[in-house]
């Protein structure tokens, strides 16, 4: 995910929709994606690889979101370049 992940993506599609409702439901299928995703690497692994479980306590107005990500430096996608460093790493997954 690039560096304004789905903060970009939600004004965009608030955008072009004009419903500001959507980035909400975005969001919870982005964490509905993740929490899947972490069960399964937990489960199988990653083949040898790294990624990493990071967190942001303040996302969705301080009810904090996950993320994976494939390096360990935080990269927050859910406050673009404002709060970039935003979150930290809360399992290594190999």
């Amino acid at each position: 995910m690039d560096r304004n992940g789905c903060r970009i993506c939600c004004l965009a599609v608030a955008s072009l929709t004009g419903n500001d409702q959507l980035c909400g439901k975005i969001g919870e299928n982005l964490q509905d994606a993740v929490g899947k995703s972490f069960k399964s690497i937990q489960a199988f692994g990653l083949g040898g690889t790294e990624a990493f479980y990071d967190y942001c306590p303040m996302a969705f107005n301080n009810e904090g979101a996950y993320w994976l990500s494939d390096q360990a430096a935080i990269r927050n996608p859910y406050f673009g370049d404002a709060m970039l460093t935003c979150g930290t790493v809360k399992e290594t997954l190999k």
